[in-house]
């Protein structure tokens, strides 16, 4: 989402369902297959720590304030697209990937931050009903009537929390990050789920971004 840089949804099987009332015009697309996560209306991002909306009414369709957080753009590098975006004015770049490990599929987001910053946290996603595990870098949320789960772990930075709220938000903070440290989310999930000491594990290291903001094949 470009207005609240977030990730809407992820998920496994078809591409989207298109609503068809008015040739498509009447109606909101939705996922065609398993979702594995998503998140609510909001803030991708904390400012100061707070996830708390300053949009009210209309202007909930709108961007959220540039001094919080600003879309700027896409860079193709082969077949990866890299995001841009700033957060509390700090330039943010952003590359999207999947990963499988036999049956199982795992999302990662790869974050790279142009300067260097402290106490930013990031939304990760919502689970409603879940219960959270915290096992080090992992975390396990699992919701106990349906047994669907959402794993994730971040990779390449050490001293990062996750938060796990009553409403089943998954909220990573983040410790102090240099200047173009790259650093990963990797989450997966779905009926059964998957173990806190059993998920992906990193098999190389976060890709330098801005290297992919720079042309290529």
């Amino acid at each position: 989402d470009t207005m609240t840089l977030r990730w809407n949804a992820a998920w496994t099987g078809g591409f989207l369902h298109l609503p068809k009332g008015r040739d498509g015009l009447e109606g909101l697309p939705e996922p065609w297959g398993h979702v594995v996560f998503s998140s609510p209306v909001g803030p991708g991002w904390a400012r100061n720590g707070d996830f708390t909306d300053p949009r009210q009414g209309t202007a909930l369709y709108a961007p959220l304030p540039h001094d919080w957080a600003q879309w700027r753009g896409l860079y193709l590098h082969g077949n990866d697209v890299i995001l841009s975006y700033t957060v509390g004015g700090i330039g943010v770049l952003e590359l999207a990937g999947i990963e499988q490990a036999g049956d199982r599929i795992a999302f990662t987001r790869t974050l790279q931050f142009e300067s260097s910053t402290r106490n930013q946290a990031l939304l990760v996603a919502q689970l409603p009903g879940a219960v959270a595990e915290i096992q080090g870098d992992s975390v396990l949320l699992r919701d106990p009537g349906t047994q669907q789960s959402l794993r994730a772990t971040v990779e390449g930075v050490d001293g990062a929390v996750w938060e796990a709220g009553a409403d089943g938000r998954l909220v990573l903070r983040l410790p102090r990050i240099r200047a173009h440290q790259s650093f990963r989310l990797v989450m997966s999930g779905g009926e059964g789920g998957i173990g806190v000491g059993s998920g992906f594990h990193p098999t190389v290291k976060p890709a330098d971004l801005v290297a992919l903001t720079r042309g290529g094949p």
